[in-house]
């Protein structure tokens, strides 16, 4: 499987961290382009911790875990829950103030 990332995010977050930014990123430009996904004027993409440790089967769940919080502790990604469910913990990401240099370039 090929993953891509932005060596100047992997230098602050590291590798894993990078790519999922990658992932994250990308899913956000395509609800851009196809307008949805729009919560409080952003728009967001959604996944599961298991769902990532899927796409990125070379990571626990736990690595794809403490990816996001670094992601989310370093300001590149925001996290909200806008499910339906109320019982539906599946998180939602934004792009945070750090990471709009590099989801921009």
């Amino acid at each position: 499987m090929l993953h891509c990332y932005d060596s100047e995010v992997a230098k602050v977050v590291g590798i894993p961290a990078a790519a999922i930014f990658h992932n994250i990123a990308y899913w956000i430009f395509h609800n851009e382009t196809n307008g949805t996904n729009i919560q409080q004027g952003e728009f967001w993409t959604y996944n599961s911790t298991s769902a990532f440790a899927e796409q990125f089967p070379e990571l626990t769940q736990e690595q794809v875990r403490r990816a996001l919080e670094k992601l989310r502790d370093g300001g590149f990604i925001k996290v909200g829950n806008f499910n339906k469910n109320r019982f539906d913990r599946t998180l939602w990401y934004a792009i945070g103030e750090n990471g709009r240099e590099a989801y921009n370039a």
